[in-house]
């Protein structure tokens, strides 16, 4: 394998993408925390020069009920996995549903730099909208994407049928103007 050159944003989206995929194909929740937590960490620390935002640190995306239950969730299932020193001996009750909020915060990011998504992320948004309609705010504009495509949508519950919609938009069959096929910025 060839070396490669990549940026900061380069690893944090094949992270992000991967976890996604992962997530999809219903495979090891905690890895799928890890490469997330990472993800979220490099795109957030660099956020600030492209002007984008963190759907849970710093948006209006999450009910503000919700926002801080959240974003306390989330750091203490990636510190209990990072950090030795500060859970020496003990346990830590991670719930795979950390995840979603730990997915689609790293994605709001993402997105917000991009300033586009890529099939990968909006078929998390699409799932997430479905899986939790009240932490979406209605004006939101995934709200919008959503309905313009609501018929192609996979059954809720059928994880495989998700990951198989990222391949079919991957591979162009459904188009939008906000989702690009093209990896980087």
């Amino acid at each position: 394998m060839a070396d490669l050159l990549l940026s900061k944003f380069d690893v944090a989206e094949r992270q992000l993408l991967q976890a996604i995929a992962m997530f999809f194909r219903e495979e090891d929740p905690v890895s799928i925390h890890t490469l997330t937590a990472s993800a979220s960490q490099v795109l957030y620390e660099i956020r600030e020069k492209y002007s984008a935002t963190s759907a849970i640190r710093d948006s209006d995306f999450f009910e503000e009920s919700i926002r801080g239950l959240v974003s306390s969730l989330l750091s203490e299932s990636s510190n209990f996995f990072r950090h030795v020193t500060l859970y020496p001996d003990t346990h830590h009750a991670f719930k795979s549903v950390f995840n979603h909020a730990a997915l689609i915060d790293a994605i709001s990011v993402y997105s917000s730099i991009k300033t586009k998504h890529v099939p990968e992320t909006f078929t998390f948004m699409a799932w997430y909208s479905r899986e939790y309609p009240k932490h979406i705010k209605r004006e939101s504009v995934c709200v919008d994407m959503l309905e313009k495509i609501s018929r192609a949508l996979p059954d809720q519950q059928d994880m495989q049928a998700w990951y198989n919609f990222i391949r079919m938009l991957r591979r162009g069959r459904i188009l939008h103007a906000n989702i690009c096929l093209e990896y980087g910025l």
